[in-house]
């Protein structure tokens, strides 16, 4: 740094001082970032934090007392020192971690509702803990929307896919597409049964029944004169019978396989394929003082 751009800076700084004194934090912080300009430092980071610490901008202080840590405790005096890395602490446990990627071109990500990533690419950001939302969009395929917990110390990765209508959707059948018609064939095939049953079967013995009886009494038989029924007429009425139950099983069983081709039409189903348009990682780092476990899960 320049002696001039020290002894702006300097001046800058101890005006931001007088305005953190007198709760002025807005003009404050803007007084230390313009000093930070001329030269960054670690002093003026640590004021520049306090004031957004007051200013309620968690975030941007927890990124500015790092910056005044990032040359350890020499710039600083040991209380200053002290104090920035119990505020580090401190607001560390306010913060989380996101780590979004998407390797396709052209969707666009926002959080929270700001864009933070168009892809293909990837982007960290801190956010404060708590519920945050994400939504991802790229013409021609499904938006996704998905709300992110944010623990304290915690990264959070998300790795996102779209997908189109064509790929959410598919086209299923309840049954393979052959079987409701071998149902039809079956039962057509009851019916052609019967049927060659009573033409072939039961007509012929009957004929031949009739054929009988007019060689017996050419002239008509009387009551008492009748013999008792024949085997053949009795044989030819059972055919005839089996043949007309033929008729209506094979009938109902045709109608059952017709009523399963109209319901076995291919139909369009949504497939769920949430767990892959938004995989989501998170990872719980170990407490900045020390303690605790690291805990990493995928849902």
């Amino acid at each position: 740094m320049s002696a001039e751009d020290q002894r702006r800076a300097q001046e800058l700084f101890a005006e931001g001082n007088g305005y953190l004194d007198n709760l002025g934090f807005a003009t404050a912080a803007a007084r230390y970032r313009q000093a930070i300009e001329r030269w960054p430092h670690p002093a003026i980071q640590y004021n520049l934090a306090i004031a957004l610490i007051k200013l309620d901008q968690p975030i941007e202080a927890y990124r500015t007392i790092t910056q005044a840590l990032r040359h350890g405790a020499a710039p600083l005096d040991p209380e200053q020192y002290k104090q920035a890395q119990n505020y580090q602490q401190l607001l560390r446990r306010q913060i989380g971690e996101l780590e979004l990627s998407c390797a396709q071109a052209g969707v666009e990500v926002k959080l929270d509702g700001k864009l933070v990533l168009t892809g293909p690419g990837t982007a960290r950001a801190l956010v404060l803990v708590g519920e945050h939302q994400l939504v991802a969009g790229k013409r021609g395929f499904r938006t996704v929307t998905r709300s992110l917990p944010v623990y304290s110390g915690a990264t959070v990765e998300v790795r996102l896919r779209l997908f189109t209508e064509e790929e959410l959707t598919v086209n299923e059948r309840y049954w393979k597409a052959w079987q409701p018609w071998a149902v039809v064939a079956a039962g057509m095939g009851i019916t052609v049964a019967g049927g060659a049953l009573h033409y072939w079967g039961a007509r012929s013995n009957i004929k031949g029944f009739d054929d009988e009886l007019a060689r017996d009494c050419p002239l008509g038989c009387h009551d008492n004169e009748a013999a008792s029924p024949s085997p053949r007429l009795r044989t030819g009425e059972l055919q005839q019978q089996i043949a007309w139950g033929s008729y209506v099983a094979g009938g109902l069983v045709a109608a059952a396989g017709i009523v399963g081709v109209v319901v076995n039409l291919p139909r369009t189903v949504r497939l769920d394929r949430s767990s892959e348009e938004a995989r989501i990682k998170l990872g719980l780092s170990q407490s900045p003082r020390g303690g605790g476990l690291a805990i990493a899960g995928r849902f």
